[in-house]
């Protein structure tokens, strides 16, 4: 049997498809349909990344390598219409646009996310887009949230405008936004608000008006605008029709004695996944990280949803050994068992496809991404990439003719 990738329609075949040797660079083959654009990295001495395309149109996935290869390792991905966006996190400090019909030339290569170039790393970590010509940046280590145009043909042209949200800073001078999600015409920024890496300060949603760009009074806090969570160190917030709004967080990650970096402290279970009520933003923790003495899904450190019935969760045991379970969004029940094909694997990324399955970016000797059907937790392929998978993003390519 093939596998034969479609928009909508599956073919649930089980087979493995390399890519590890496919890196000719050839996109003579995109379409119309969708690619899977995927950051790949390595850390440590052997620190580099790159850029791989899996072209969702062909009946055999394969992930073509070389298209932005990089002595440096911490980027990456997002996406919008026929474009993606390569993002240079951490001392980078740069934001770049590159055609998946021909990634080799990025459209605009290394705009500054800083407003000055001697100022510190602000740490840009993900693009929220409005439309073609309006998108706001996340930048970690810096209070304000830029307005940007993707469009610029400039980097003088790039930054339009800007949000402060210094409201929400502590000693460190930033509230640390580490995702957003755009609903309607608001854009709901995840705000850690960690001092020094340490969790305490509550963590808070902000909520931006896209057409005042103005942060909205949501009445829920004495002193801050925004909408007061439960959980600590919140990594994603993920909205959904049927759903709503859902903050995955996984707690106080602890520090271990002698570290150079940080005071000694245990792991905190303080963390899990809290469910935003759209008609009061009341908040609710739907699936509990636990307590020191039981925690069965050690910490949540990811989540995707499907639908209204199905979404995952990564459980974090330790560094390299984590798992996938699949719960209900709406009601937090937790499957009993984890995926079969993801436990106690390197996880480094999870994410809901176009086509309706659960992508799995696995670190290993020879790294892969697993595509699950969520239709009954089977693997339906695995593609090989080059490096570890790190992030993911789907785009549309452009025709030709749209050049």
């Amino acid at each position: 049997m093939q596998f034969k990738m479609k928009i909508g329609a599956v073919a649930l075949s089980v087979l493995m498809l390399s890519a590890c040797d496919h890196d000719d660079n050839d996109t003579s083959a995109f379409s119309t349909d969708y690619a899977a654009i995927v950051l790949t990295n390595l850390h440590g001495n052997d620190a580099s990344s790159d850029i791989e395309i899996i072209n969702l149109h062909d009946e055999d996935l394969v992930a073509t390598a070389n298209f932005s290869p990089s002595d440096k390792s911490d980027f990456s991905v997002d996406a919008y219409g026929q474009h993606f966006y390569k993002l240079g996190r951490f001392g980078i400090d740069t934001v770049s646009k590159f055609n998946p019909l021909d990634p080799t030339l990025a459209v605009f290569s290394d705009y500054s996310t800083k407003m000055n170039a001697n100022d510190d790393s602000v740490n840009p970590y993900q693009l929220i887009f409005v439309s073609e010509t309006k998108a706001y940046l996340l930048r970690y280590n810096d209070a304000a949230i830029w307005i940007v145009n993707p469009s610029a043909e400039t980097e003088d042209a790039f930054k339009i405008g800007e949000i402060d949200l210094s409201a929400y800073a502590d000693s460190d001078g930033s509230p640390e936004a580490a995702s957003a999600v755009l609903v309607g015409d608001e854009l709901y920024v995840l705000l850690q608000r960690l001092e020094w890496f340490a969790t305490g300060a509550t963590a808070f949603v902000a909520v931006i008006d896209t057409t005042t760009d103005t942060e909205k009074e949501m009445s829920l806090d004495d002193t801050l605008k925004g909408i007061p969570l439960k959980v600590q160190n919140p990594g994603v917030i993920a909205y959904q029709a049927d759903v709503g709004l859902l903050v995955q967080a996984v707690g106080d990650y602890g520090c271990e004695e002698g570290s150079s970096w940080c005071e000694a402290r245990p792991v905190g279970y303080d963390g899990g996944i809290e469910a935003i009520n759209m008609t009061d933003f009341s908040t609710a923790i739907i699936v509990d990280d636990g307590d020191i003495d039981n925690h069965p899904y050690d910490q949540i450190s990811n989540l995707a949803i499907v639908d209204a019935n199905t979404a995952y969760f990564v459980a974090y045991a330790s560094w390299g050994s984590s798992s996938v379970y699949r719960f209900n969004p709406t009601t937090g029940v937790v499957a009993d068992a984890t995926v079969t094909e993801l436990a106690n694997i390197d996880i480094r990324l999870i994410k809901t496809g176009p086509e309706g399955l659960l992508w799995v970016g696995v670190a290993d000797v020879n790294p892969y991404i697993s595509l699950i059907d969520p239709a009954d937790d089977t693997l339906v392929a695995t593609i090989q990439t080059n490096q570890n998978p790190a992030s993911l993003a789907f785009v549309v390519p452009p025709k030709e003719s749209e050049q």
